[in-house]
């Protein structure tokens, strides 16, 4: 089934998300894995680490902001964020303020707390490689 039949509330955007508009480069090593990124170190480090794979296709695609999505949608209160290493540099330029904010923080746990902290969260959980944020107006 199509993703519209099975959640109609959905806004799906072709589009990636970064601290500015523009296109970017995106680096396919197959077509449907998260293993594709914008961010040519993640991509090198995992070829590296697995040979077997290589970079298949580069395509360009438009990059916007979160805030610009925020503008023309709203504002969610769950922000779920996993761009490959790209996570930090686009919280980090973000103003608005989702009510909780779930982002791949494996290797950075130290850098995304102090982060969300100096801007008005706090942490209520961490995973294997998350962190779950809770802005402090909400507690």
């Amino acid at each position: 089934f199509p993703v519209t039949i099975l959640r109609p509330e959905d806004n799906i955007l072709n589009v990636g998300v970064w601290t500015d508009y523009g296109t970017m480069p995106f680096y396919m090593i197959d077509k449907y894995s998260g293993r594709n990124s914008f961010d040519k170190d993640t991509v090198d480090r995992f070829i590296e680490d697995n040979p077997e794979f290589k970079i298949t296709d580069v395509k360009q695609i438009p990059v916007v902001t979160l805030d610009s999505l925020f503008k023309s949608l709203y504002v969610p209160d769950l922000l779920c964020i996993d761009i490959e290493g790209l996570d930090y540099d686009v919280l980090y330029s973000m103003e608005a303020r989702p009510r909780v904010i779930c982002v791949e923080n494996h290797g950075k746990v130290k850098d995304f707390d102090y982060l969300l902290k100096f801007n008005g969260y706090d942490k209520i959980f961490n995973t294997i490689g998350n962190g779950i944020y809770l802005y402090a107006c909400c507690t």
